[in-house]
């Protein structure tokens, strides 16, 4: 067991050969047929480890990456948009539907959500302002919160896939997510800790420039 542990984390610190690994478990078909079968998996489960997959993608590629980031990527926030636009595109219900019924948007959820979320998340976080980050941050929280309040309280379907029990239930891990993350980013805020998403802001060389000139005068 402790040999194990130790190759887990050795695994670890080489992110590219992780998310390679954890992407291949996720598109295999049992894994699909099992994340897919449940509305909570699906959402809950499902995205966000594809998002993941995509994150340590980034992590690996992040040093390959630095000079074309200043340049295309100021700031982190090309970056973050397109990652926020991806991700609301997929969370909504009826795409969330589609990838059950059309083999084109399945293919299209398993390829955008790595590769045009988590990627471009990892390799802009630490460019983007702390300002921003906060209004990501409770942003998702206030996406979170109305998708459990829509989901609660629709009164038909809105996944012709899955029941409205299955429904009823992801409104409830919906709540339970908002509030775990409201919990978990309130810790770093109240005790000063530099926690999963809230690492220390990293500015483009541009911008270290302009605050060395602003103190030397």
């Amino acid at each position: 067991m402790k040999q194990f542990g130790v190759h887990l984390f050795s695994l670890w610190r080489y992110p590219g050969y992780l998310a390679l690994l954890l992407y291949c478990l996720l598109l295999s078909p049992q894994a699909l047929h099992f994340l897919e079968s449940r509305m909570v998996l699906h959402m809950l489960v499902q995205i966000p480890l594809l998002v993941l997959v995509g994150w340590l993608f980034g992590m690996a590629a992040r040093p390959l990456t630095l000079k074309w980031c200043d340049q295309w990527n100021r700031f982190g926030l090309p970056g973050i948009l397109l990652a926020l636009f991806t991700l609301g595109f997929w969370m909504l219900p009826q795409n969330l539907d589609a990838s059950l019924s059309t083999w084109t948007f399945e293919l299209g959820k398993l390829l955008a959500l790595p590769f045009l979320c988590g990627l471009p998340l990892a390799l802009s976080w630490k460019q983007t302002v702390p300002m921003v980050r906060g209004f990501l941050q409770t942003n998702l929280i206030s996406m979170l919160l109305f998708l459990s309040w829509l989901y609660a309280y629709a009164p038909v379907r809105i996944c012709n896939n899955y029941l409205i029990n299955d429904q009823q239930q992801l409104a409830v891990w919906l709540l339970y997510g908002a509030g775990l993350l409201s919990l978990y980013w309130s810790v770093g805020l109240f005790f000063g800790r530099s926690l999963w998403l809230t690492s220390p802001y990293h500015p483009p060389p541009v911008l270290k420039h302009t605050f060395k000139e602003d103190a030397r005068s």
